[in-house]
């Protein structure tokens, strides 16, 4: 009574004041969207002292004739559980194509629920639960991937995405930038966190299988072989790299087998076998270890250093093991991405034997 009294105007009408007693009981704001949530937070912590006092304070018929008036919402025997069970049931037959029942406004505080920081948690619980009695697994199974790749309801949805294109890459029957557009549709979603490791994995092997389609591993000169990996062939190391990375972090490594098994083959076999036979071609015809104008390395410290040196200036020179060129490119983008630097890159040819 004391906190209506705080929330009562005088020119409420008989609705609005049953709204926010409504909301009292349910300790929420005095509209149908925070009652609900609150409600349902209740439900997924498997409580129900808030929706026995609406029923103790005679507000149970008024919820839910205003379950129906904002969702849809019409039942012989109305109940929270029965209600969020329809609400993910017509919110995922509203991009599928089963029956609806609900609203689309249903469809928009679903969106709503899911992402409120305040309620994620309750939404991911019931979300899980719901799955589970709809037999959301079952109805995925005969679906095409791509018919729900928009759809973020249920975190089953992510790990069917998540398999087929694990098949999709490694059979090499969708192209790269579709991978790289269901990924990025994928990041909007409310579970990718949770899988984020395994879709980098797809995209980097997509992204390396493309690559490698498409670079020519040829040389008849070591400054020909290192202009053409410093242009195009270090971006067959950068994606390697990074899918090996995300698999490992992953926890689906024996999903990918059958993709790993074949990033790697392609890596060894399909790349570095090629690159290193050409190259070592090149170098036995080769009479001196010089490749003008690319740097040597011995000469890192008269070129870059000394003229600072000269002009009393000073200079920091930051020595890294096997920071790889491709490596060096990554960190040159994100360098950039400060938006307060000026940065290049250019190589250098290591001396023999090289050391570190």
């Amino acid at each position: 009574m004391e906190a209506l009294k705080r929330n009562i105007k005088r020119d409420d009408t008989h609705g609005a004041i049953n709204l926010k007693m409504l909301a009292v009981c349910a300790s929420a704001e005095p509209r149908m969207d925070a009652v609900t949530e609150s409600l349902l937070a209740e439900l997924a912590d498997k409580r129900d002292e808030k929706i026995k006092l609406i029923g103790r304070c005679g507000l149970d018929g008024f919820l839910w004739d205003q379950m129906t008036r904002s969702f849809g919402y019409k039942s012989d025997n109305p109940g929270l559980r029965d209600f969020v069970l329809e609400l993910f049931k017509s919110c995922y037959s509203m991009g599928t194509d089963g029956k609806v029942l609900l609203t689309n406004d249903a469809l928009v505080f679903l969106k709503r629920w899911k992402d409120s920081r305040q309620f994620e948690k309750c939404f991911e619980t019931l979300s899980d639960e719901c799955a589970e009695i709809l037999g959301i697994e079952q109805d995925l199974a005969r679906r095409d991937f791509r018919l729900v790749v928009e759809l973020d309801y249920f975190q089953l949805i992510d790990k069917k995405i998540i398999s087929d294109l694990i098949r999709a890459v490694t059979s090499r029957t969708v192209p790269a930038g579709e991978v790289a557009n269901w990924i990025r549709l994928r990041r909007q979603g409310h579970w990718y966190s949770n899988f984020q490791d395994s879709y980098e994995a797809e995209d980097y092997a997509a992204q390396f299988i493309y690559t490698l389609n498409e670079v020519v591993l040829t040389m008849d000169s070591m400054k020909e072989g290192i202009e053409r990996y410093c242009k195009s062939w270090f971006r067959l190391d950068q994606p390697y790299r990074q899918f090996t990375y995300h698999v490992r972090h992953s926890g689906q490594s024996s999903l990918m087998t059958d993709l790993t098994e074949q990033i790697e083959n392609l890596y060894s076999n399909n790349y570095l076998l090629k690159v290193n036979d050409r190259w070592q071609s090149v170098v036995d015809t080769t009479h001196s270890w010089d490749a003008a104008p690319i740097l040597l390395q011995k000469n890192f410290f008269e070129h870059h250093v000394l003229p600072f040196l000269e002009k009393d200036n000073k200079i920091y020179v930051i020595i890294s093991d096997a920071l790889r060129y491709e490596i060096g490119d990554e960190l040159l983008s994100l360098i950039r991405q400060e938006d307060r630097y000026d940065v290049n890159i250019e190589p250098a040819l290591a001396m023999l034997p090289s050391y570190t």
